[in-house]
């Protein structure tokens, strides 16, 4: 690793791999070499630069050594690389393990390699159980705080960056590889301070390594690459059904054409300027031009110039179009905000039960929070070990919904929930047991917490 006049810790990059002939020759490289890490990150062609987002970058470090001493630095490019099968026999050989941070963002890496990543550490799933009282922690606050490194990068430019560009610029590089380049020193003290505070004498010492794997496993499938449907902004002027239903058009239009363009949204046009064009209707070229736009509303329009008459066909169909009866049908008594998901009361209506909230269940959801709470609480012995981040730690957030679903308690109900998390039914399931068939509450939460303190 080099570092600048500035005594900066920013990794230098790799060697550049963009055809299938250099990744074969890397993977082989990497398995000759003896690798037992493997630390993986990933860019992405992000909304703000194109309509289907995906993978632009893959970071990898490999290491032979648990220090991060001996180790290799390579730079993917996933959209000049057409055949990812070498890389994807290294993400499922058990004997090297793979190690990510925040690896449930990273999903695109196995959707291109096309394989399930096995073995896989997550260094915020680690941190987590280091930090119960603090939220997911990110990478450079670990890299500093722990390891004392200075990395003087303006994280939020380069997320922002275009990384579909190529060549790469040398920051971009930069910054893409020192998010792989020190996974493995971290793991390493991560796992020194893990078995500090959980020496031989902790009833759970020997379940920690498995739990922060078991939670670090990546699940396949899921990405949402590209916008489903056309949705309104979310803050809009008072406006009539006819002046909503144009616009809806608009959006659609708009929606269509960065579809097939693969340009992002307001690229073919920002959403104050169509809301503006709903709002005054604009029935031929003049009338457009009427509308009082702004110079900085001029500047984005430039480029429209020839398509004006296409966005005027819009506007007059969908005013021939528009029926106000049909307008008047369309508003179904639904509060869900535009753009906003569906709570869990409109699946439950849609499913034809009653809301989760008043249907009778054997363990409501307060119950399963205060147990899950009482549980992180005699693992960490610590009171400040309470909260959504250590809760789903000790029982993750899916498995608590289901566990609140249950018509009963009994250790076939629990099983079939846990079977997902084989590692947290061996180390909670006895407990879990008894800790619902108690029925706790806050109050019982707040006792434990009292009890801890003195």
């Amino acid at each position: 690793m080099k570092q600048n006049k500035r005594g900066s810790d920013v990794a230098a990059p790799g060697r550049w791999i963009n055809d299938n002939a250099s990744l074969q020759e890397c993977c082989q490289h990497i398995l000759q070499s003896g690798c037992r890490f493997l630390a993986l990150d990933a860019e992405y062609l992000s909304s703000l630069h194109c309509f289907h987002q995906r993978v632009a970058l893959i970071q990898i470090t490999a290491c032979s050594d648990e220090h991060g001493l001996n180790c290799s630095d390579f730079l993917l490019d996933p959209m000049r690389i057409t055949d990812a099968s070498p890389l994807a026999a290294l993400l499922t050989n058990q004997d090297i393990e793979k190690l990510f941070h925040a690896a449930d963002q990273d999903t695109a890496i196995q959707e291109w390699c096309k394989c399930e990543i096995d073995n896989v550490f997550d260094t915020q799933v680690a941190a987590g159980f280091l930090h119960p009282d603090k939220p997911p922690m990110g990478l450079y606050n670990l890299l500093e705080n722990h390891l004392g490194l200075h990395l003087p990068i303006d994280k939020k430019r380069m997320q922002r960056s275009n990384w579909g560009v190529r060549p790469l610029q040398r920051d971009q590089q930069c910054y893409a590889q020192t998010d792989t380049r020190h996974l493995v020193r971290l793991r390493h003290y991560l796992l020194q301070q893990l078995s500090a505070r959980f020496p031989d004498s902790h009833p759970h010492a020997h379940f920690i390594l498995p739990l922060i794997k078991e939670r670090s496993a990546i699940t396949p499938g899921g990405t949402q690459t590209a916008p489903l449907a056309p949705k309104r902004p979310k803050q809009l002027p008072s406006m009539n059904q006819q002046q909503l239903h144009c616009l809806d058009q608009l959006l659609e239009h708009r929606f269509n054409i960065a579809k097939q363009a693969d340009r992002p949204l307001h690229h073919v046009l920002a959403n104050d300027l169509l809301v503006k064009v709903a709002v005054h209707l604009p029935h031929d070229r003049h009338s457009w031009y009427r509308i009082p736009w702004t110079p900085q509303d001029r500047n984005k329009l430039w480029r429209l110039e020839r398509e004006v008459s296409n966005w005027v066909k819009v506007v007059t169909t969908a005013l021939a179009t528009y029926n106000p009866a049909q307008a008047q049908e369309a508003q179904v008594p639904d509060n869900t905000p535009v753009g906003k998901k569906r709570g869990r009361e409109h699946e439950d209506a849609e499913a034809g039960l009653p809301p989760s909230k008043h249907r009778k269940t054997a363990v409501p959801r307060d119950v399963v929070k205060c147990g899950c709470d009482l549980l992180a609480l005699e693992f960490w012995n610590h009171p400040e070990a309470l909260g959504g981040n250590t809760r789903n730690l000790i029982i993750p957030r899916p498995v608590a919904d289901q566990l609140a679903e249950l018509q009963q308690v009994d250790e076939e109900s629990v099983d079939r929930v846990l079977a997902a998390t084989p590692v947290r039914k061996q180390c909670f399931r006895t407990r879990l047991l008894e800790v619902l068939k108690q029925r706790p509450d806050k109050d019982d939460v707040q006792r434990a917490v009292d009890g801890i303190c003195r």
